[in-house]
């Protein structure tokens, strides 16, 4: 990690020194609903890298795990 790449997780996880919190997402459901912004977030700030702690791998989690998964590749 360096200076001025972005930083989502969840709100209880405190955000690395020098990172930019895109998004502190409370619940799963939050999560999800912020999950877009934060990336277009990261665009219009023009950070190149963004570090994300997913959620857990169950119910709504699998899906944004695929999502992040899937802008990672991109």
């Amino acid at each position: 990690m360096q200076k001025g790449d972005g930083f989502v997780a969840y709100a209880d996880i405190e955000t690395p020194a020098e990172l930019v919190r895109l998004a502190a997402p409370k619940t799963p459901e939050d999560y999800a609903s912020q999950l877009y912004s934060a990336f277009f977030r990261a665009d219009e700030l023009g950070l190149s890298r963004i570090f994300v702690v997913p959620p857990e791998r169950k119910g709504i989690g699998l899906a944004i795990n695929d999502r992040v998964q899937k802008a990672s590749n991109s």
